[in-house]
This record gives structure tokens, C-alpha cells and sequence, in this order.
């Protein structure tokens, strides 16, 4: 599976097992495929990671994905790029839809198509 080499903006959100939030902050989607990415450049005010399983909400900050939102579980992390290495269990739309239906967006379609 291709990965593509991104840097695509996003805010985060660390929730526990029972959904409370843990934290929220921002990050930098690197190294994406349709199954997974890596998520550089965290940061988070409490400056650290929960102690048991938690799940990640990432919401794309990019003209090209707005309105996409990823539910992510960790699996690895990468101190020497302030990252986590994350694998996606559910793909939402985190904005109303538009009344119009919409061409696929081209980065959209570029990922999707690498796999």
C-alpha cells in the first residue's frame, strides 16, 4: 500500500475508552494511505499522551478535505517528529453537507487512487 508524502493541517482530539475527552490540540497529517497516517508536529496542552487505550478524532483543516474527520486508533509513536502513527476506523463528514452534490475533491481522489 502507497503512501503519500503530505503535510495537511488538523485539530485533534484524545478520547478515552468511555468517550470523555482527554485532550485537544493540533497536528500535522504526514505520511497518509487509505488505512492510515502519521500524525506530526502534536501539540497538546497537557503535553502528553493517557496512560490506558485511548482513540484519536482528526479533523482536516485543508481547502482540499474540509469537512473530513477521521476516528483513529495509535499504533506507534515517533518522538523525533512529536508524532503518532495512527490507523483510521471510521471516516466521517465533520461539516453539514452541501445541498449540491460535488465532484470528488482532486487531493481526495489522489490519495484514494495511490492505494
Amino acid at each position: 500500500m502507497q503512501r503519500a508524502d503530505v503535510r495537511i493541517p488538523a485539530r485533534i482530539t484524545l478520547l478515552l475508552e468511555d468517550d470523555t475527552v482527554y485532550d485537544a490540540g493540533t497536528a500535522t497529517v504526514t505520511n497518509a494511505s487509505p488505512t492510515g497516517a502519521l500524525l506530526a508536529d502534536v501539540k497538546l496542552p497537557r503535553g502528553s499522551y493517557p496512560a490506558k487505550p485511548f482513540k484519536l478524532r482528526i479533523f482536516i483543516e485543508n481547502e482540499d478535505w474540509e469537512g473530513i474527520g477521521l476516528e483513529a486508533i495509535p499504533v506507534r509513536f515517533e518522538p523525533k517528529q512529536c508524532g503518532i502513527g495512527v490507523r483510521y476506523t471510521e471516516i466521517f463528514i465533520a461539516a453539514e453537507p452541501t445541498p449540491q452534490p460535488q465532484a470528488p475533491r482532486p487531493a481526495l481522489k489522489r490519495a484514494l487512487a495511490d492505494d
